[in-house]
Parts: structure tokens; C-alpha cells; sequence
């Protein structure tokens, strides 16, 4: 009986230590938070984004000579992917997996199959940036360069 008895202790303190709940995958959203600036190298345009908590977008965005384009929209994390949605409704160009080295960067891989990475850092963007831009209605207007994202 008492063979009987530690058989089945043995037993249920293999099951309880088999049971651990797995550790869910940790939530990047609030890291995205704040104003990010594309480091120089790593795209061909000027570009400032901020990530809002409320989900909103703010896109200024610089390519060759003239003013900043800005675009806005809504932004969302799915595990450690990035997507998101213009003001018009249209999606961005790609989805983007995150990396985070940093308290102070993020970088973006496309996982579109361009396989473009951009490095962001974090930076207040520049009050004459957002006071000289353009508002651009539309992603898909057929005057404009393609929009960062």
C-alpha cells in the first residue's frame, strides 16, 4: 500500500511540473510609442513617424528637395509584426517584422519580399517639419511619391 502510495506521488509531481503554463510572447506596443526618426543610410527619403498610443500614425516624409509630405492613419502590433492603415483606408505597402536592440531604436524588415530594413531612432521630430508639411490626402494619389510605408 504505501508502494501504491508514493507511485502515485511520484506520478502527480510529474504531471504538475509537466503542466507549466507557457510564458506568453511579450507585448511591443508600448516601446513603439513616441517620435522616430529613419536613420540616413537606411532608406532614401527623410522620414519622421511617431507612434501614438491611441493607435494613430503621424507620417513626414521627405524624398529629394521640396516640403515634407505628411500622411496619417492607424497602426497595430501582432506579435512582433507591424502593420498598418492610411487615413484613406489603403494598407500600407508591407507589413514589417520588429526588432528592438534598444530602448532607442527600432528596426523594420518589410515581409513583403523586398526585404528592406530601416533603422529608426527615437527623436522628437522637428516643429518646422510638422508646420511646413504638406497634408496629403490620399496614399494613392497618382502625383505623389509612394508613401514610407
Amino acid at each position: 500500500m504505501r508502494r501504491l502510495f508514493y507511485i502515485m506521488m511520484l506520478a502527480l509531481a510529474v504531471v504538475a511540473t509537466a503542466c507549466k503554463k507557457e510564458k506568453a510572447p511579450e507585448d511591443i506596443t508600448p516601446k513603439l510609442y513616441g517620435e522616430w526618426h529613419c536613420e540616413p543610410d537606411s532608406f532614401s527619403a527623410d522620414v519622421y513617424v511617431a507612434f501614438n498610443a491611441d493607435g494613430s500614425f503621424d507620417l513626414y516624409q521627405l524624398i529629394g528637395e521640396g516640403r515634407y509630405r505628411y500622411y496619417a492613419g492607424s497602426w497595430y502590433v501582432k506579435g512582433k509584426t507591424l502593420s498598418g492603415i492610411y487615413a484613406d483606408e489603403s494598407a500600407w505597402g508591407s507589413d514589417y517584422t520588429v526588432a528592438l536592440p534598444d530602448v532607442d531604436t527600432i528596426t523594420l524588415t518589410a515581409t513583403n519580399g523586398s526585404e528592406e530594413v530601416m533603422t529608426y531612432r527615437r527623436c522628437e521630430i522637428p516643429a518646422s517639419v510638422k508646420e511646413e508639411s504638406t497634408t496629403m490626402r490620399s496614399s494613392t494619389d497618382a502625383e505623389m511619391q509612394r508613401p514610407w510605408f
